[in-house]
């Protein structure tokens, strides 16, 4: 058994918790296609962890926006977005049906890590994280409370600007 054959490793995890006397699991997957069937795999749910890398943000078609856009990614340096032009990406998106439980991220910028192949999401503001919250709730308020989860995509690095905590740009 490894993490290579991920449906045995889920069975094995909730006969571990059967036999501790814990309650039924419930394990959630996280996967950027929204296509993918969480119990393919032995997964109750999914978190669909869509970055705006991870999407085209300018048609091909349109060749001058797209080398403009992506002379960084040529030139080794991180790939940026304003969070505003950001926030339409990070919205939940449909899974056919599938439990899906959504990301909210507050800013993001994974480039000391990353280098040149990071993404800096940049000028990120209370008022627009509200917005953006606000958006991520609203987009499970109809479901029963136990499937009322979202996750906050936020590794709480100061370095890398990714926090929830009080600073002192914001005094909030």
């Amino acid at each position: 058994m490894g993490l290579y054959d991920v449906g045995n490793t889920m069975s094995k995890f909730r006969e571990f918790a059967d036999k501790a006397g814990l309650p039924r699991l419930h394990l959630v997957g996280r996967h950027p296609n929204p296509g993918w069937d969480p119990a393919l795999h032995g997964f109750d749910a999914v978190n669909n962890a869509q970055m705006p890398q991870l999407r085209a943000w300018v048609s091909k078609r349109q060749p001058a926006k797209w080398i403009s856009r992506h002379f960084d990614e040529f030139m080794g340096r991180p790939i940026t977005h304003s969070y505003r032009e950001a926030v339409d990406i990070l919205r939940p998106i449909n899974t056919q049906g599938r439990l899906s439980y959504p990301n909210a991220i507050p800013n993001w910028d994974n480039s000391p890590c990353s280098g040149k192949n990071g993404l800096v999401i940049t000028d990120s503001t209370p008022e627009l994280w509200r917005e953006h919250l606000e958006h991520v709730v609203e987009s499970i308020s109809h479901r029963e409370d136990e499937h009322r989860i979202f996750f906050i995509k936020s590794r709480n690095e100061w370095a890398e600007g990714n926090h929830l905590e009080p600073d002192l740009k914001f005094r909030t």
